[in-house]
């Protein structure tokens, strides 16, 4: 089915929902989709819409509403809607000198493109698309670095962004020579944990590329030591990070359920096939009734399929 059609039937949906106050269920007979593929057309175009709203002289809350949205994109899988709204932002960011939030958002765009990474078979390819992710990474945190304005916590996420993508790349390199920039990417973490902000919940995001360096060095027994201490953290800081609410609840999912496809690697790579199928099963089961652990899942879906391979 042709890209332009779908686009078009897609916003006719849309604007029959929005105008005419159609039901899931009555544009599902109409059309010939469930109803739940009717409510995510819905969903998706709305976060367009909210792009295409968004103008230089926008209040702030907008901004904040559309970068949310994108967040929520890109987690649901929807990279290039998600790219696009980012972009949008940035654009808000540069014209009312919002450094910060441009510095957020740069870090935000580093993930999408580690994420489309994630999805290339061809290392070549990954490659490319993690030096994108290398450069933004690098604007983020020379502006962060340059600005006598910007809080230590800010450049301590961008410091993590950065030992992500040297492990990231660190994973294709077939030479001995990665351990001098595994070790490098640990240091960072170490050092920039302490700086974290956040609830103590957000140390398990950076707990977490910390078990995976420590285990491509060779360390499971530091590894696996990690994982469990972050899990803790993320219990620790629940109650915070709920009350914070800036998309808690989507965002300690996202953290518990990559701890839990770290630990499916790790015991994948060292033979515990059983407890890795088990790990990826969990993540494939978690409640998602928004769709926003797509990635998540589908990244346990491609270790089961290695399971099968193997077995």
């Amino acid at each position: 089915m042709r890209k332009d059609y779908l686009i078009e039937r897609n916003k006719e949906i849309f604007e029959e929902y929005t105008k005419k106050d159609e039901s899931y269920n009555t544009l599902s007979k109409k059309y010939g989709l469930t109803p739940q593929r009717i409510q995510k057309v819905i969903s998706d175009f709305k976060g367009n819409e909210l792009a295409i709203n968004l103008k230089v002289d926008s209040p702030k809350d907008e901004r904040e509403k559309l970068k949310n949205k994108a967040v929520e994109m890109r987690e649901s899988g929807k990279l290039n809607i998600s790219l696009e709204m980012f972009n949008k932002v940035i654009e808000w960011d540069k014209a009312n000198n919002n450094l910060k939030g441009q510095i957020d958002v740069l870090g935000h765009l580093k993930i999408v493109f580690k994420l489309m990474s994630d999805r290339e078979k061809n290392n070549s390819k990954k490659l490319r698309l993690l030096e994108k992710a290398a450069e933004i990474n690098k604007q983020a945190l020379e502006l962060a670095e340059s600005s006598g304005e910007i809080n230590k916590g800010t450049i301590a996420i961008q410091k993590i962004h950065y030992a992500n993508i040297i492990t990231d790349t660190a994973r294709l390199d077939i030479s001995t020579k990665k351990n001098n920039s595994l070790q490098r990417a640990l240091k960072i973490i170490d050092e920039a944990i302490a700086d974290l902000p956040g609830s103590k919940s957000h140390m398990s995001w950076a707990l977490n590329t910390r078990a995976q360096i420590q285990f491509l060095l060779g360390n499971i027994k530091d590894a696996l030591n990690t994982l469990n201490y972050a899990e803790n953290c993320l219990y620790e800081g629940y109650d915070d990070e709920i009350k914070q609410g800036n998309q808690a609840e989507m965002k300690i999912n996202v953290w518990l359920s990559g701890l839990l496809i770290t630990k499916a690697n790790i015991c994948k790579e060292t033979g515990k096939y059983l407890l890795a199928k088990q790990y990826a099963n969990s993540v494939i089961n978690f409640d998602d009734p928004g769709k926003i652990l797509v990635n998540r899942k589908n990244q346990a879906r491609e270790i089961l399929k290695s399971l099968k391979s193997i077995s």
